[in-house]
């Protein structure tokens, strides 16, 4: 009885044994493919995810310009955790003539393929949003002759190009809201001039 329950155990420990052996050497093999995947894409600098990643901070830091501009508790933005979409929204609609400006197609094409390439690695949509992006750009160029060069230079250059319009556009936004700004504070200083004592300490 005692030998054939040694047996049965040693079976057991071996069947664990083999069980675990190829679990560690499934294991391996994932891991190995993750190293190589990993090596793979740092031993290559990805141009256009860089560009794309990049362009997409500047144009947030843009948007988060506007919007703290325009209101007077800027503090409480922070807590609404707005999206970049979010922000796009708000932002065109305190825009007095540019809301429904082209441009605004723009800025959303790059933000989609931003979210394309941030959460795959290998998107068989990154192609076709890049190519939104690119189409979008060459079509808001009123320089026909600067488009058709565009149209041979490689990708990340006109990505980048795309990039600088944005910012362009937003820059002349945020000279919109400080306009509008002046006005209002100008109008508040008159109606409510209570607000604008200075208070002398002591």
């Amino acid at each position: 009885m005692q030998t054939r329950a040694r047996r049965g155990c040693m079976f057991g420990r071996s069947a664990r044994w083999r069980s675990r052996t190829r679990n560690g050497a499934a294991l391996n093999d994932r891991f190995s493919k993750i190293q190589a995947t990993f090596v793979e894409l740092f031993q290559n600098v990805d141009a256009v995810a860089l560009v794309v990643l990049k362009g997409h901070l500047l144009i947030e830091e843009a948007l988060d310009t506007i919007l703290r501009k325009f209101v007077y508790h800027p503090e409480f933005l922070s807590d609404a955790r707005l999206s970049f979409a979010q922000k796009i929204e708000i932002a065109r609609s305190i825009s007095l003539d540019e809301h429904n400006n082209e441009m605004w197609a723009l800025v959303k094409a790059i933000n989609s393929l931003r979210n394309e390439l941030a959460h795959s690695l290998g998107s068989e949509k990154r192609s076709q949003k890049t190519e939104r992006v690119v189409e979008l750009y060459l079509k808001l160029l009123e320089d026909r002759e600067t488009a058709a060069r565009h149209k041979g230079e490689p990708e990340e250059h006109v990505l980048m190009w795309a990039t600088g319009l944005c910012i362009g556009f937003l820059s002349e936004f945020v000279q919109e809201v400080d306009r509008f700004r002046s006005v209002v504070d100008t109008l508040d200083r008159a109606i409510n001039p209570h607000r604008h004592i200075k208070k002398h300490p002591g």
